[in-house]
């Protein structure tokens, strides 16, 4: 009888196990905030103005930051036109601290006649308050860029990977 009562408690110990790796996993980036994710007005001369891509309509700024313009995953695959999503990260501790980006993408074809399929990115980001908050995306320039297919942004903080977006770019 005890034997029988070895095994199930051996599994509830590796559940257990498991349960507080995996909570302990989320608990380290818990301080991460997605604010909004999908399409953003383009800015064609550096924040004075802003072209709304869902409807061509201007907005008036005087920002350098793209506006935020509609939550969605599914991306028309039309040039110009920026998607992405914004983000924060909390209770940092340092001056400084530098997010790792990387991309993959649909293949697009290069002016130079080679193919990219993704990239790889370092940005470093001054602390202020305890907090970094930053818009990562990609602007759809030209046909060629317009790739549809699913379109992947991870983001990397001190290694691991703490925001993992994907995208839908869609011919329609």
């Amino acid at each position: 009888m005890q034997r029988n009562l070895v095994s199930p408690l051996l599994f509830l110990v590796l559940i257990f196990t498991q349960f507080a790796s995996q909570a302990n996993e989320s608990k380290k980036y818990k301080d991460v905030e997605i604010i909004n994710y999908g399409i953003f007005a383009h800015s064609p001369d550096n924040g004075a103005t802003w072209i709304n891509p869902v409807s061509d309509k201007k907005i008036k700024g005087n920002s350098a930051s793209p506006v935020h313009v509609k939550s969605t995953r599914k991306i028309p695959a039309k040039y110009p036109l920026f998607f992405g999503f914004e983000y924060q990260l909390n209770n940092l501790t340092d001056q400084t601290t530098t997010i790792s980006t990387e991309v993959t993408h649909p293949a697009i074809n290069l002016a130079d006649g080679s193919t990219s399929t993704g990239y790889k990115e370092q940005s470093k980001f001054l602390i202020l308050n305890g907090k970094i908050t930053a818009i990562n995306g990609y602007l759809l320039e030209n046909q060629a860029e317009a790739a549809p297919g699913q379109w992947t942004f991870k983001i990397k903080h001190k290694g691991k990977t703490i925001i993992n977006q994907q995208f839908e770019v869609k011919t329609e």
